[in-house]
Protein backbone atom coordinates (compact mmCIF):
# COMPACT_ATOMS: atom_id res chain seq x y z
CA UNK A 1 0.00 0.00 0.00
CA UNK A 2 3.13 2.47 0.90
CA UNK A 3 4.49 1.37 -2.71
CA UNK A 4 1.02 2.62 -4.21
CA UNK A 5 0.78 5.95 -2.05
CA UNK A 6 4.40 6.76 -2.91
CA UNK A 7 3.70 5.97 -6.52
CA UNK A 8 0.91 8.39 -6.52
CA UNK A 9 2.74 10.91 -4.92
CA UNK A 10 5.81 10.58 -7.07
CA UNK A 11 3.14 10.98 -10.43
CA UNK A 12 1.66 14.21 -8.92
CA UNK A 13 4.95 15.93 -8.37
CA UNK A 14 6.11 15.08 -12.16
CA UNK A 15 2.91 16.37 -13.48
CA UNK A 16 2.72 19.59 -11.38
CA UNK A 17 6.86 20.10 -12.65
CA UNK A 18 5.92 19.53 -16.20
CA UNK A 19 2.78 22.59 -15.47
CA UNK A 20 5.88 24.54 -14.10
CA UNK A 21 8.09 23.81 -16.62
CA UNK A 22 5.10 25.16 -19.42
CA UNK A 23 4.33 27.89 -17.37
CA UNK A 24 8.23 28.96 -17.38
CA UNK A 25 7.77 28.53 -21.15
CA UNK A 26 5.24 30.34 -21.75
CA UNK A 27 6.34 33.62 -20.13
CA UNK A 28 10.13 32.86 -21.72
CA UNK A 29 8.02 32.44 -25.17
CA UNK A 30 5.77 35.64 -24.96
CA UNK A 31 8.83 37.82 -23.51
CA UNK A 32 11.11 36.50 -26.59
CA UNK A 33 7.92 38.07 -28.43
CA UNK A 34 8.06 40.97 -26.75
CA UNK A 35 12.03 41.70 -27.05
CA UNK A 36 11.46 40.66 -31.17
CA UNK A 37 13.23 37.38 -30.59
CA UNK A 38 11.23 35.03 -32.96
CA UNK A 39 13.50 32.09 -33.56
CA UNK A 40 13.89 32.13 -29.85
CA UNK A 41 9.79 32.04 -29.25
CA UNK A 42 9.86 29.56 -31.43
CA UNK A 43 12.15 27.33 -29.74
CA UNK A 44 10.17 28.00 -26.66
CA UNK A 45 7.12 27.31 -27.80
CA UNK A 46 8.45 23.87 -30.09
CA UNK A 47 10.06 22.83 -26.27
CA UNK A 48 6.24 22.84 -25.06
CA UNK A 49 5.03 20.71 -27.76
CA UNK A 50 7.77 18.29 -27.49
CA UNK A 51 6.56 18.02 -24.17
CA UNK A 52 2.86 17.44 -24.97
CA UNK A 53 1.66 17.69 -28.47
CA UNK A 54 -2.10 18.37 -27.81
CA UNK A 55 -1.06 21.77 -25.89
CA UNK A 56 -3.07 24.01 -28.63
CA UNK A 57 -1.96 27.41 -27.07
CA UNK A 58 2.03 26.26 -27.90
CA UNK A 59 0.96 24.89 -31.24
CA UNK A 60 -0.75 28.42 -31.74
CA UNK A 61 2.16 30.50 -30.68
CA UNK A 62 4.51 28.09 -32.45
CA UNK A 63 2.60 28.46 -35.65
CA UNK A 64 2.65 32.37 -35.20
CA UNK A 65 6.64 32.40 -34.87
CA UNK A 66 7.02 29.84 -38.04
CA UNK A 67 4.66 32.48 -39.97
CA UNK A 68 6.70 35.83 -38.82
CA UNK A 69 9.96 33.98 -39.81
CA UNK A 70 8.27 33.24 -43.37
CA UNK A 71 7.81 29.57 -43.20
CA UNK A 72 4.48 29.92 -44.76
CA UNK A 73 4.06 25.91 -45.19
CA UNK A 74 4.75 25.06 -42.20
CA UNK A 75 3.13 27.43 -40.50
CA UNK A 76 -0.18 26.04 -42.53
CA UNK A 77 0.40 22.62 -41.35
CA UNK A 78 0.96 24.04 -37.55
CA UNK A 79 -2.13 25.90 -37.87
CA UNK A 80 -3.79 22.96 -39.54
CA UNK A 81 -3.64 20.70 -37.31
CA UNK A 82 -4.93 23.40 -34.57
CA UNK A 83 -8.34 23.46 -36.89
CA UNK A 84 -8.68 19.41 -36.87
CA UNK A 85 -8.94 19.50 -33.57
CA UNK A 86 -11.17 22.61 -33.50
CA UNK A 87 -12.64 23.45 -36.69
CA UNK A 88 -13.98 26.94 -35.10
CA UNK A 89 -10.66 28.19 -34.04
CA UNK A 90 -10.97 31.94 -34.70
CA UNK A 91 -7.17 32.08 -33.67
CA UNK A 92 -6.21 29.22 -35.87
CA UNK A 93 -8.23 30.82 -38.66
CA UNK A 94 -7.03 33.99 -38.59
CA UNK A 95 -3.51 32.89 -38.22
CA UNK A 96 -4.19 30.80 -41.05
CA UNK A 97 -5.66 33.62 -43.33
CA UNK A 98 -2.38 35.85 -42.09
CA UNK A 99 -0.11 33.35 -43.41
CA UNK A 100 -2.41 33.25 -46.94
CA UNK A 101 -1.91 36.91 -47.15
CA UNK A 102 1.98 37.12 -46.25
CA UNK A 103 3.18 34.16 -48.86
CA UNK A 104 0.83 35.76 -51.04
CA UNK A 105 -1.83 32.60 -51.49
CA UNK A 106 -4.60 34.55 -52.54
CA UNK A 107 -6.22 31.97 -55.65
CA UNK A 108 -8.16 29.68 -53.14
CA UNK A 109 -7.63 29.83 -49.29
CA UNK A 110 -10.70 27.10 -49.29
CA UNK A 111 -8.46 24.60 -51.11
CA UNK A 112 -5.77 24.51 -48.78
CA UNK A 113 -8.41 24.00 -45.51
CA UNK A 114 -9.55 21.25 -47.31
CA UNK A 115 -6.42 19.06 -47.38
CA UNK A 116 -6.75 19.72 -43.97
Amino acid sequence: MKIISLAALISILVASTGFAHSDDQYTRAESLTQSGDIAGMAAAYRQILDVDSADTKARLGYATALSWQGHCQSSEKQFSKVLKQQPDNLEALSGLGYNYAWSNQFDSPSNSLNKR
